[in-house]
């Protein structure tokens, strides 16, 4: 069921066994917002044990238009990781498995997702690690990146235009920008002399750029191109990362979004030259405990939000 929360809109018609969420978003207009229930989505999905949500200190989940599925890995700190995933045909979440990242840790922006396979990337926190999980396998590590700023949360990224084409992760932290070739499974340093904050760093590809910055107390932001090459970018309008202002790539796959996190923040639009304001959202929830998931196929963010780790999750739409 979805509840439209602005303005009517004319309904367009939808073809049958088209799904849920599809016709959710056919249904709405440019800057309105809905709820929208889930199968499965409750407090038992995202509980991480011990009073803790995997829900917290993260910022977004991956659309994997290839199976049309969604999936987000979370952390409770001090508790247990999961992976999650929604179906939408059935509209229906599932517990996908853990991916055993010890004890300590939190998502921030440690997921990447390859949308050409659905093959899944993990950076674990504080370590240089980063595992790989092809679409129905099992994580395994890949080669190891260089931890220089010894940076516990930076974020991590599928660049679909690096290597020629093919794809590849971006790591980014408070003093590097790092590029893995699948190919050769190796890594290699882009820039090492940022002005980046620690610990909430994030990255978002737009169009044939990858943008990456944040942290605590920065508002910086760099683009990356195609060849690998970091040159500075419009800042931010507000500080950007996890507890902040969290950066998700737009649904039409070129501008990126930054929503001010809060019960009702400001959203901001980057269109690739300059960032402009776009009205408030309706999120909800606490600071730390929300995740937003750019829809692309259907024009959409999808956020999961919860007001404290124990509370019964709320999903919002927004179509920009």
């Amino acid at each position: 069921m979805a509840t439209i929360l602005s303005a009517p809109t004319t309904v367009e018609v939808i073809p049958a066994g088209t799904s849920a969420l599809a016709r959710l978003a056919a249904s709405m207009s440019s800057g309105q917002w809905a709820s929208f229930s889930m199968g499965g989505m409750g407090t038992s999905l995202l509980d991480a044990g011990s009073g803790h949500s995997i829900t917290e200190f993260s910022a977004r989940g991956h659309w994997d238009p290839v199976h049309k599925k969604i999936q987000y890995w979370g952390q409770g700190h001090n508790a247990a990781d999961k992976l999650i995933t929604w179906d939408d045909a059935t509209n229906q979440w599932s517990v996908n498995g853990s991916a055993g990242t010890g004890t300590i840790g939190h998502a921030y922006y440690h997921l990447a997702l390859d949308p050409a396979t659905g093959d899944l990337y993990l950076r674990v926190y504080n370590s240089t690690t980063v595992k790989k999980k092809p679409y129905g396998g099992s994580w395994t590590s890949i080669a190891s990146f260089q931890n220089i700023a010894n940076q516990v949360a930076g974020a991590l990224e599928w660049f679909p235009a690096l290597n020629n084409g093919a794809g590849g992760l971006v790591f980014c932290d408070t003093l590097s920008a790092q590029t893995w070739n699948p190919a050769s499974n190796s890594w290699a340093v882009r820039i090492s002399s940022l002005l980046l904050g620690n610990y909430h760093n994030w990255a978002a590809a737009g169009g044939a750029s990858l943008y990456f910055g944040g942290g605590v107390g920065s508002s910086a932001m760099y683009r990356m191109s195609a060849s690998g090459s970091v040159t500075s970018a419009p800042s931010t309008p507000i500080e950007a990362g996890v507890e902040k202002g969290i950066v998700l790539r737009h649904p039409d796959g070129n501008q990126l979004l930054l929503f001010s996190q809060g019960t009702s923040g400001t959203i901001y639009r980057f269109n690739g030259s300059s960032w402009s304001t776009q009205g408030t959202h309706q999120i909800g929830g606490a600071t730390d405990l929300w995740f937003g998931v750019p829809v692309f196929d259907y024009g959409v963010v999808l956020f999961v939000a919860q007001t404290t780790s124990t509370d019964t999750p709320v999903v919002k739409v927004y179509r920009p």
